[in-house]
């Protein structure tokens, strides 16, 4: 008797594990208020639901070309390099654009602005909004500062301090200000657009190519102001940039990278993916994961790999 009510025993607690096991079982994804990154990128081909906004960050080889989509308007931040255009136009195409409210330039290098000019006829961008920094060794930047500098296209010169509003995303811009080392004229990554957005609770942090000496500034004067939910990281993840004040500063769910081939170019950099990974950050590139994708009602948040 005694050990027939052993086995029973033993068979309840089995029956106890498997059930217990089913119930937590790892495949069944729990639901998060911010979602962990998933494959399912079936959102990137529909319009954008009410009250929500799209954020994908475009795979266009070595090169930033964000584009923010609410379900009214199209915006873009940086437009790749024109050696990359074709890839470009294909995922404009992919995303549904055919008009773009607002281009913001975050710097004049190629690889930010190359199809800047090219879009504004493309996609009958009304408005383009820049830092007003030319780039004296390259053309594009200086006939696009000719236009911008006789009124075309509504310019609006970007500097620390300034806030704007479109569709409900708040930006304001943190650099460049005069806060800035005097940097040489070359250095134009230093002196890069940065701007916080915010979106309801949610909020990114949008970099440019802003290098360390830029981010000691920035993180001295702005401290935990920076915290974001998500960091598109400087410089396409580049050595010179993300330095441990920023990523101690940012304290980000989620880095996200603009990149292209790590031979032509060298990014992104395995110890910078490390030292982000290395304080719990998820971290996904545009060279190994295609376009990511950012969707949020302003609560709520998912983050969206292509591959």
């Amino acid at each position: 008797m005694k050990n027939k009510t052993i086995s029973r025993i033993l068979i309840l607690l089995a029956v106890s594990l498997v059930f217990g096991a089913c119930a937590n079982d790892p495949a069944k994804p729990k639901t998060e208020n911010k979602p962990v990154a998933t494959t399912n990128i079936a959102v990137a081909n529909n319009k954008v639901p009410e009250g929500k906004i799209k954020i994908t960050l475009m795979n266009v080889d070595h090169g930033d070309a964000i584009l923010l989509q609410t379900n009214k308007k199209n915006y873009l931040i940086d437009a790749g390099q024109d050696s990359s255009r074709a890839l470009y136009a294909a995922n404009m195409e992919k995303l549904g654009v055919k008009d773009v409210d607002t281009m913001i330039i975050t710097h004049h290098h190629r690889d930010h602005m190359g199809n800047a000019k090219w879009s504004a006829g493309k996609y009958s961008i009304h408005r383009i909004w820049d830092t007003g920094v030319v780039n004296p060794t390259y053309k594009a930047s200086i006939k696009m500062n000719e236009l911008l500098s006789q009124g075309n296209y509504k310019n609006k010169v970007l500097k620390a301090g300034d806030t704007f509003k479109l569709d409900g995303m708040h930006f304001e811009v943190l650099s460049p200000g005069n806060f800035l080392p005097k940097f040489e004229e070359k250095e134009i990554n230093n002196k890069s657009l940065v701007m916080k957005m915010t979106f309801g609770d949610f909020s990114m942090l949008f970099t440019g190519d802003i290098e360390a000496p830029a981010e000691d500034v920035l993180v001295n004067t702005y401290g935990d102001k920076l915290k974001v939910d998500i960091v598109k990281v400087p410089h396409h993840g580049s050595k010179t940039s993300s330095s441990w004040k920023l990523i101690l500063a940012t304290k980000p769910k989620y880095a996200l990278i603009s990149c292209g081939e790590p031979e032509k170019t060298h990014h992104p950099n395995p110890k910078v993916v490390k030292a982000w990974q290395a304080q719990g950050v998820k971290v996904y590139n545009t060279m190994d994961n295609g376009n990511l994708t950012v969707l949020t009602d302003g609560k709520d948040y998912s983050v969206l790999v292509e591959k």
